[in-house]
C-alpha cells in the first residue's frame, strides 16, 4: 500500500505461480546437463581417493617414504583438482535456466535453475533485466595449416543479465521458446 493513498502499487509483490504463463522450456538437455553434474561427482570421489593414496603410499627412489612436505603438497594439489570439476558444475547449474515463466503483465518472471538435488525458482522484476547477448556455441581450433577446425560442439545459448546478480542466466537455444516476445 503506498502511504496516505490507500491504493496498493502495481507489481509491487510477485504474482502466484499458478499464475506464471510458460515461456521457455530447456527440454531433455537437462538430463545432458545432470548426467554432467553426476559424472562430476564420480571424478571427486576418484580424485579424492587418489588424493588419499597418494600421501599414504608414495615412497620415493630406493624404497624410502617422500618426506610429509611434499606428500601434503602433492596430495593438497590432486584434491583441488577432483574438487574443481564439481564446483565448476555446480556454478554452471545455479545459471543454467531450466524453466522460464512470465505474468500476465510481464512485469514478473521466474527463472527455474538446477541445483544438485532438486531446483530454485528465482522471481524476478521486468525492470531489473540487464544485457541479453546471442552466443553461437561453436567451438573453433586451428591446425597446424591454419585452418580452422570446427569439432562437433553445437551449442549456441543466450546469457541474460540481470541486476544484483553477478553470473548471467544461461538459456540453451536448443530448448522450447513458448512466447517469442519474452525473450
Amino acid at each position: 500500500m503506498s502511504p496516505g493513498t490507500g491504493q496498493q502499487e502495481a507489481a509491487a509483490e510477485p504474482p502466484q505461480q499458478a499464475v506464471l504463463q510458460p515461456t521457455f522450456e530447456a527440454g531433455h538437455r537437462v538430463w545432458r546437463v545432470r548426467l554432467i553434474m553426476l559424472l562430476s561427482l564420480l571424478w571427486a570421489s576418484g580424485g579424492l581417493w587418489a588424493a588419499y593414496a597418494t600421501y599414504v603410499h608414495v615412497v620415493g627412489a630406493g624404497g624410502e617414504p617422500v618426506a610429509l612436505a611434499e606428500r601434503l603438497g602433492l596430495t593438497l594439489f590432486i584434491a583441488l583438482v577432483a574438487i574443481a570439476l564439481p564446483v565448476a558444475m555446480d556454478i554452471y547449474a545455479r545459471c543454467y535456466v531450466v524453466r522460464a515463466a512470465a505474468s500476465p503483465d510481464g512485469q514478473w518472471h521466474c527463472y527455474t535453475t538446477l541445483r544438485w538435488w532438486g531446483e530454485r525458482r528465482e522471481m524476478i522484476r521486468q525492470d531489473a533485466f540487464g544485457k541479453a547477448t546471442c552466443h553461437e556455441g561453436k567451438f573453433h581450433l586451428r591446425d597446424s595449416s591454419g585452418q580452422i577446425v570446427t569439432p562437433r560442439v553445437d551449442a549456441p545459448y543466450r546469457s541474460q543479465r540481470v541486476r544484483q546478480r553477478r553470473l548471467p542466466y544461461i538459456l540453451d537455444d536448443r530448448g522450447f521458446y513458448l512466447d517469442h516476445p519474452a525473450r
